[in-house]
């Protein structure tokens, strides 16, 4: 997969999803990606968190 073509992607989605600024960050990913285990996003949540502040 093209990580650049995937995040435009994923968050082209994200802004049809109504009222997504108010909900957690596993919600909102479940929203989108609608997985069919929607509780794994959360133990990635932490690292990725530090990865996206290392780069803003």
């Amino acid at each position: 997969m093209r990580p650049t073509y995937a995040a435009r992607v994923f968050y082209e989605a994200l802004l049809e999803v109504p009222g997504w600024e108010e909900m957690s960050v596993t919600a909102a990913a479940q929203s989108v990606q609608i997985s069919a285990f929607p509780d794994a996003y959360a133990q990635h949540e932490e690292r990725a968190t530090t990865v996206v502040a290392a780069l803003t």
